[in-house]
């Protein structure tokens, strides 16, 4: 693994001596410490200098702003979660499981990374509905993961019952997905009690609730073009009380 200022010259300034090298990589791991620590808005670079040892001048000579050093950390980071993903969605390494198992699998996986850098994903997700340049390189991070789980899933395509397979796969990675971050509290409020379980038990959950969804043989059925047509077929106490389309 390069070190991360081999993977932040889009925006650092490089340093070429080891000496130097070694100073700003204790500025990168400081600032990545109280990041996770104190989220963006309490992270200033005077204490990130004091935690380092490295003179703010010095700081200064490497990165224009906070900002620039915040994307340098994440780009770093997000190429080691990268590596983990690939690691785990290698279609390689589930060949023989069986659809069941597989799908357990994959979900504690999911579960485990997230939980494993929680503090950094909701570090960038608070920041980035101000940060375009956050947004963008975590919505590029997502796809990865998500087609990294569905292509696993695609490949033990002959054992799945749905009917569309693809969306089936995508169902099953959104949803867990979505309920995992609620329960670590990631982008939203952290809710330990969704699924009214233990950590593990919410994990298990969502694998029986996913191996049922794929093993579903009839497809749903068509959703009504219009509002009118949806209340219409509903039964008449229901579409008393169903809204009107706007």
């Amino acid at each position: 693994m390069n070190s991360p200022v081999d993977s932040m010259s889009r925006h650092v300034r490089p340093p070429k001596q080891d000496r130097s090298r070694a100073s700003f990589e204790r500025v990168f791991d400081a600032a990545a410490g109280l990041l996770e620590e104190k989220g963006y808005d309490n992270l200033t670079l005077l204490e990130v200098s004091r935690k380092s040892g490295v003179s703010i001048g010095s700081i200064y000579c490497r990165v224009k702003s906070k900002d620039d050093l915040i994307h340098a950390i994440q780009q770093h980071v997000l190429a080691q979660l990268e590596a983990e993903v690939k690691n785990f969605t290698d279609p390689a390494q589930w060949k023989g499981v069986e659809l069941k198992s597989l799908i357990r699998y994959l979900i504690q996986e999911i579960g485990e990374f997230l939980r494993r850098h929680v503090a950094m994903h909701r570090a960038l997700l608070a920041r980035s509905p101000q940060d375009p340049v956050i947004t963008e390189r975590g919505q590029e991070f997502y796809r990865c993961l998500s087609e990294g789980f569905k292509n696993v899933l695609l490949a033990h395509r002959a054992e799945i019952g749905h009917p569309n397979p693809k969306h089936a796969a995508h169902v099953c990675f959104s949803v867990p997905y979505a309920c995992i971050q609620k329960y670590l509290g990631i982008g939203i409020l952290e809710d330990t009690k969704i699924g009214e379980g233990s950590w593990q038990e919410l994990l298990d959950d969502l694998a029986v609730i996913c191996t049922s969804y794929l093993q579903i043989k009839s497809p749903a059925p068509e959703a009504s073009q219009t509002g009118t047509q949806t209340v219409a077929k509903l039964p008449v106490r229901q579409r008393r009380a169903a809204p009107r389309a706007s």
